[in-house]
């Protein structure tokens, strides 16, 4: 069911990425990450974010699957099926769907009030990861129940009075109390929305290989004119455009720019690394400027780069063959590492001292492993990537 890219992607075979030691530390800090009753990772390990993540537990559901672990790739499976069951429990309307946030009370665990589109698909390649990785269809029903929430939801604006007209991509995110968020996001979804072939493949529910087909068409189509891509599309605009004038987070044009390798838009991608200017070839700023590429901070916030879009910066210069630039990411990473297992999210451009005292779980995942969907979807050939501007 599953082909790689071609490259070698596990720490196993791949010289870009972390020792089996270094795989040991990730794992027990991951495993201290872990609420003990649900199974739930938190997001981060303390501060405003330190709450209960399907995304950062449907992440390291695919880490497992990466580095060979399948016990937590299975306590993972287990654990979204725990929240997609509790926020069914709480909110009938929203079954089969995850909430963003969980938290566990003297009551058991309680789901958070806003359910993002681009989560849910992260959690069906989870759940297809342990399908494949572990042998056991069982959990394919659970992505076939999150997957038919996206379609009836976030895929059928129009018929919600969301939109004046359909579209072939989610909107962004609704709410347990029926609130909607209209706009449609790129990014996470670019990247993820192969997950929506994966199960077409795994079940041979043509409805899935249409959407994604659909939707795929319609982020190709997301580039601006400077190499950059756009973040949102507004539907009483009709039109891509950014969310913020002035910047745009870096590493979700970086996850652009690997969906638009992994679909053969070389174009695209050659005009994106031609714009930006990583710092000695591996850091980037946190935000990027949407005129220039370069950092995009405004005055008077101090600028910081983003780990997380180093590891990506990593995966995207393997996926082009430059292996001495990923070879770069990746020392840079390892220089970054704690002893103790965790990265931080951020580091200050001028001392590399982190932006704050909070490590991030899905940052530790992309730094130790390239989490970036493998699974090779049929090439629809009419597809041409054409920019919208």
């Amino acid at each position: 069911m599953c082909a790689v890219y071609g490259h070698a992607n596990t720490h196993k075979t791949s010289s870009l990425l972390v020792t089996n030691n270094d795989i040991a530390i990730t794992l027990q800090w991951l495993q201290q990450m872990r609420d003990p009753q649900s199974g739930l990772l938190y997001y981060m390990d303390k501060g405003v974010a330190h709450f209960l993540s399907p995304l950062a537990t449907a992440k390291t559901a695919i880490w497992a699957a990466k580095v060979g672990q399948p016990v937590l790739l299975q306590q993972c499976a287990k654990a979204l099926v725990t929240a997609q069951q509790q926020l069914a429990k709480q909110h009938s309307q929203l079954a089969g769907a995850l909430a963003s946030s969980y938290q566990s009370t003297p009551k058991g665990l309680e789901a958070g009030q806003y359910v993002y589109a681009c989560e849910q698909l992260v959690a069906i390649y989870a759940w297809l990861e342990a399908a494949q990785h572990l042998n056991d269809n069982t959990w394919v029903k659970y992505a076939q129940q999150n997957a038919k929430f996206l379609q009836k939801t976030f895929f059928n604006g129009k018929a919600l009075g969301v939109w004046s007209q359909a579209y072939p991509v989610p909107f962004n995110y609704l709410t347990t109390a029926n609130a909607y968020e209209n706009t449609m996001r790129n990014g996470v979804e670019f990247l993820w929305i192969v997950a929506l072939e994966r199960l077409y493949q795994a079940t041979g529910e043509n409805q899935w290989h249409q959407m994604y087909q659909d939707a795929l068409g319609f982020y190709l189509q997301s580039q601006a004119d400077n190499g950059l891509w756009f973040d949102t599309f507004y539907p009483d605009k009709k039109q891509w455009a950014w969310f913020s004038k002035d910047n745009v987070v870096a590493d979700n044009m970086l996850r652009c720019a690997i969906a638009a390798k992994l679909n053969h838009q070389n174009n695209q991608v050659e005009q994106f690394l031609s714009l930006i200017e990583p710092k000695q070839h591996y850091y980037l700023a946190g935000y990027l400027s949407t005129r220039t590429g370069k950092s995009g901070f405004i005055v008077n916030d101090p600028p910081y780069f983003d780990i997380v879009s180093t590891a990506l910066l990593r995966n995207l210069y393997s996926l082009l063959g430059s292996t001495q630039q990923a070879a770069q990411c990746q020392r840079a990473l390892a220089g970054l590492k704690p002893k103790q297992g965790g990265y931080y999210w951020g580091r200050y451009m001028q001392s590399l001292k982190p932006v704050a005292d909070e490590k991030a779980v899905i940052t530790t995942l992309w730094a130790s492993a390239n989490l970036s969907p493998t699974f090779k979807p049929l090439v629809n050939k009419q597809h041409k990537g054409a920019k919208t501007t």
